[in-house]
């Protein structure tokens, strides 16, 4: 993943996300729908 200096913010927390819990899928509201990251 690029450095969280380049990301937005949204993409920051999906990284702290992943860091944490790195074995899950994550479901994020991105606007109106969800976008998942595993």
């Amino acid at each position: 993943m690029a450095p969280a200096k380049t990301l937005t913010p949204a993409m920051q927390q999906v990284k702290m996300f992943k860091e944490q819990y790195p074995d899950c899928i994550l479901f994020m509201r991105m606007g109106d729908f969800y976008e998942t990251f595993f």
